[in-house]
């Protein structure tokens, strides 16, 4: 993964994180490794991805913090139930 992905992302960006800093960060990784030209990263002995596997069972942060998993919750629900309205005035924070 070429280093100007990273330089991309908000937090990185926040932080002011230079593609040096990132290198330093990675140099005792036994995970990933920088190429010879040092502008990207890679796993370490070209080792394999692990596979994927999507999970049906997501967890979602409540109003109150706590977490709860919407597909045992779907399946709680009856055919007959009104949907939950959220309110719009309320100010969430992700």
């Amino acid at each position: 993964m070429n280093l100007n992905v990273f330089q991309k992302c908000n937090k990185i960006k926040k932080l002011g994180v230079t593609n040096d800093e990132i290198l330093n960060a990675i140099k005792t990784s036994t995970d990933v490794e920088p190429n010879d030209q040092k502008n990207s990263l890679r796993r370490k002995n070209n080792k394999e991805l692990p596979e994927f596997k999507e999970s049906i069972n997501k967890k979602v942060k409540t109003e109150n913090n706590n977490h709860k998993n919407t597909h045992d919750e779907e399946e709680k629900k009856g055919e007959h139930d009104e949907p939950k309205k959220h309110d719009e005035k309320k100010n969430y924070e992700p």
